[in-house]
Order: C-alpha cells, then sequence, then structure tokens
C-alpha cells in the first residue's frame, strides 16, 4: 500500500516549520517589516503633503475669485453682475442686508450629491460697500485640485504591498548568497569530524569575513594536529622505551620464583604498554591488520592460557569451534582484555561462549 504524497499546503508548512527557525529567515523577516513600516509612512505623509499643497491651491483659486467679484462690487455693479467674474468651477454666495444672490457651479446632478462637506473648500469674506455689509462665500470642490500628484501620492499605497514583497525577494536571495560560504563551512566542518583534523576547510578566497574565519579555524586545526602528533609520539616512545625493563623484569622475576601477584601487576603493566603502542600506531594510521579467516575458539583458548592463574572460576563449556574474519593478532588483543576486565570485576566466576550469526562470530 503506497503512502499518500503530502498537499501543497502540507509541505508549505512544512517547509515554513524548517525556515523559520533560520537566520535568514529571520533577517528577512525584519528588513521586510521595517521596509513595509517605513514604505506606509512614507506614502501617508506623501498623501497629506499632496493634501495640504492642493487645498493651498484651492484656497489662492477661491481667494482670486472673492477679490475679483469685491473690485466688482466696488465699482458699483450689482451683487449678479459681480458674481460672474468668478471662475465657473466656483460657487459664489453674495449677500447683502436685502438681497443674496447665489451663482452655482457647474456641475452635474450626480456630481453634487456625491459630494460631502468633506469635499468641499470654503473661503468667507466680509466687505463694506457704500457703507453696507456684504458677505462673500467662495466654495470650490477638492476634486478640481486633485491632478496627477494626487493620484500618484494615492497610488503609493498600493504600490507598498507589491514594495515590501520585491524587497522580500531580494533580502532572501541575497541573505542565501551571502550564507553560501557559511555553509559551505558547515558542510567541511562535517567532512571534518568524519574524518579527522588531517583535513582541512576550503577557503572562499573572497577575503571577507567568512574567508578569514576559514583562514582562522585551519590555523586552530593545524595547531591540533601538530599537538595530537606530539602526544602520540610520545605515547609511542614510552611505550617502546617501557617494553625492554619491563620484559626484562618479569624475566628475573620468574627467574626468581616470586609471588603470583608480583608477576600478575608486571604482566598487566605489559599489556598497557603493548595497548598504548597499538593505540598510538592506530590513531597514527599505521596499523596494518590483516584480513583472513581466523578460529575464534583458539584464539579464546590462548587468550586464557595468557592469563596464568586467576582468582575466579572460569567456564569454558560455551567455546565451540567457530570461525571469523578479521586480524587473528588484534583479535586476540580484543579477548584478553575483554577476559582480563570480566576477571577483575567478577563476583564468583567467569563464562566463555563463542556462537556465530549472520555478521560473523560472537
Amino acid at each position: 500500500m503506497s503512502r499518500r504524497r503530502p498537499g501543497p499546503a502540507a509541505r508549505m508548512l512544512r517547509w515554513f516549520g524548517r525556515v523559520r527557525r533560520t537566520l535568514r529567515f529571520r533577517i528577512t523577516l525584519v528588513a521586510t517589516l521595517v521596509v513595509g513600516v517605513a514604505l506606509t509612512f512614507a506614502a501617508g505623509a506623501l498623501v497629506e503633503i499632496e493634501q495640504r499643497l492642493a487645498d493651498a491651491d484651492l484656497d489662492l483659486l477661491l481667494n482670486d475669485d472673492l477679490d475679483a467679484v469685491s473690485a466688482e462690487l466696488f465699482a458699483g455693479a450689482t451683487a449678479a453682475t459681480a458674481a460672474e467674474q468668478a471662475d465657473r468651477s466656483t460657487r459664489i454666495v453674495v449677500e447683502t442686508t436685502g438681497d443674496t444672490v447665489r451663482r452655482d457651479w457647474d456641475l452635474d446632478q450626480q456630481e453634487r450629491r456625491r459630494l460631502d462637506a468633506d469635499d468641499i473648500r470654503r473661503v468667507d469674506r466680509s466687505l463694506v460697500v457704500d457703507g453696507e455689509l456684504v458677505e462673500l462665500v467662495a466654495e470650490r470642490s477638492t476634486e478640481s485640485a486633485r491632478g496627477p500628484g494626487g493620484r500618484a501620492a494615492k497610488g503609493a499605497f498600493g504600490a507598498v504591498p507589491f514594495v515590501t514583497a520585491l524587497v522580500a525577494v531580494v533580502v532572501w536571495r541575497s541573505v542565501g548568497r551571502a550564507q553560501r560560504p557559511v555553509e559551505q563551512l558547515r558542510a567541511a566542518a562535517d567532512v571534518l569530524a568524519d574524518s579527522g583534523i588531517d583535513h582541512r576547510l576550503g577557503r572562499p578566497g573572497t577575503g571577507d569575513e567568512v574567508d578569514r574565519l576559514a583562514a582562522t579555524l585551519n590555523s586552530m586545526l593545524d595547531q591540533l594536529a601538530d599537538a595530537d602528533a606530539r602526544q602520540r609520539r610520545l605515547i609511542a616512545d614510552a611505550a617502546h622505551e617501557l617494553r625492554s625493563p619491563l620484559a626484562g623484569l618479569r624475566a628475573r622475576l620468574e627467574t626468581a620464583g616470586s609471588a603470583p601477584d608480583d608477576l600478575d601487576q608486571v604482566r598487566r603493566l605489559q599489556d598497557l604498554v603493548d595497548s598504548l603502542l597499538l593505540l598510538s600506531r592506530s590513531d597514527a594510521g599505521q596499523l596494518r591488520h590483516q584480513d583472513q579467516l581466523v578460529d575464534l575458539d583458539e584464539i579464546v583458548e590462548e587468550a586464557i592460557l595468557g592469563l596464568g592463574p586467576v582468582d575466579v572460576g572460569l567456564d569454558v563449556t560455551g567455546v565451540t569451534p567457530q570461525q571469523a574474519r578479521g586480524d587473528q593478532h588484534l583479535l586476540g588483543r580484543i579477548v584478553t582484555t575483554l577476559l582480563d576486565n570480566a576477571i577483575r570485576h567478577a563476583d564468583g566466576a567467569v563464562r566463555v561462549t563463542t556462537t556465530a550469526d549472520d555478521d560473523g562470530g560472537v
């Protein structure tokens, strides 16, 4: 029964769950939010500035119309004649003590019904003509002052989401490209963890911070490799120097018939020195081993004979003829170490068995 492939929504959620913890995602999110908020405020400020400029232009036009009407009134013209001097887009009201003249603007009925108080700009003026108080009112629709600049200002709000999305894409790609050398360093570090400190990190060669970081890490690896080499040489030299004195000491103790405990301690020291030498060769990559078919039961018997007298009982009835592939000398050292640890920590007896499975001998 085949597994059902997840849908696009499930794949998108899974992808988001992976990337939302990354530094790339956090940088992109912060940059997008900052740019989005800044563009929104900038668009709002642009609309506000455009509206103020348009209102100022309307006030100038309305005052020009009132100046023309006032001049006609002072020249002795009637209120109706003076009102005709204003622009046809301006509504003029001339109110005197005994009469009120209204000259409407050139707008159809549908347009007039659409306008409200916020869509009308008004300027009032009071005059005294021949001893009579005259009130003048000039009104004009704000739509008449909305030119290309006003439409562009309002269009800025509509462009904010698109510009913000574009910034998010650019930042995402730019951060990804900037992080590519870091990802290469991380991949090289993974290889280093598997291959050992002899491996070195590749330098991007860009001369930037990542390139200098790679150089510093390689220098640190050089120092670690040098210290590791010195440590291995020290262990190998110490093991070589101790083997001969211990062999001579063991021979003298065996010849003199010394106590079994003394011989056991010397034998343990010899095993420890041999193990140190073996470990040093293995770390240095100088350990050569043969891959051949060996008898596990014979290796166990030789290891038990090499132990000498022990204080616990050894049950070897489970040792049956079994074969496995490997190096006979190294396998012998492994079995000897296992037996030595078992005898040292056993309460009363140690049971040894050999079996076979799919991977070899046990």
